[in-house]
């Protein structure tokens, strides 16, 4: 699981949470929540790495069912 800042602008900071065999998401988190003390960007990488191991999870278990459905 990977996540990365890739973007920057004026207000927000993109992450991108990636991983093969998935469609990356991309999450934003607005600068003044980070200059306020509301969240880190290590708090919200956190977050979309543990958001990004649910996705797997979900997908995992589906594909389980759909592999154990054509046996």
């Amino acid at each position: 699981m990977r996540v990365r800042v890739i973007d920057r602008t004026e207000e927000f900071i993109v992450l991108e949470t990636s991983f093969r065999g998935m469609p990356s998401k991309i999450t934003t988190v607005h600068i003044d929540a980070i200059i306020n003390g509301q969240t880190t960007i290590q708090e919200q990488k956190a977050l979309a790495r543990a958001d990004g191991n649910r996705r797997l999870a979900r997908l995992n278990a589906l594909n389980a069912i759909l592999g154990a459905d054509n046996e």
